[in-house]
């Protein structure tokens, strides 16, 4: 780190992170948004558009971060993901407002609550589309399975009492 780098916030917390350590989806991931809850958030009502864009901003960049949905805490960077030069007013201006509802994690990273329920949900329906396609290949598998023909299944067994026994 560099000398100039200077947190955002000083005090230290107990609180675990809210998304699992190394959490990665830098591969590209599309994420739900819940309009619904946003437009009838406190945040919404409070900010002004230039505040929105700058917590629009830093919570697109944190689905980013790793571990997703987090943020680094350090004023230099915070300004810079949000759009500003940390030394600018617009940065002082916004920067409240941009940061409503982060908290400071035990990890020293900032984390909200709305943004690590998209990290979860994405990773939820991430694990879903894997499952669902290694069921399909599996399905496949068994479908396309050589089955042997009769006559070379007489050969390498006999059926007795419903069961199939190998023949010596």
């Amino acid at each position: 780190m560099s000398a100039t780098l200077k947190p955002f916030i000083i005090d230290t917390s107990d609180l675990e992170p809210l998304t699992p350590p190394g959490t990665d989806l830098r591969h590209g991931a599309a994420f739900e948004v819940d309009i619904v809850n946003l437009l009838h958030s406190e945040f919404i009502h409070l900010a002004t558009n230039e505040e929105l864009g700058a917590a629009a901003r830093l919570c697109l960049h944190s689905l980013f971060q790793v571990p997703a949905g987090s943020l680094p805490n350090d004023e230099i960077i915070l300004a810079k993901l949000a759009g500003c030069d940390h030394r600018a007013k617009a940065w002082q201006r916004v920067r409240a407002m941009a940061l409503y509802g982060w908290a400071l994690c035990s990890d020293g990273r900032l984390y909200h609550q709305e943004t690590a329920r998209m990290v979860f949900t994405f990773l939820v329906e991430e694990d879903t589309q894997k499952w669902a396609e290694e069921e399909r290949n599996a399905a496949h598998a068994r479908r396309t399975r050589k089955k042997p023909r009769d006559g070379q299944a007489a050969e390498a067994s006999t059926q007795t009492g419903g069961r199939r026994h190998a023949v010596h």
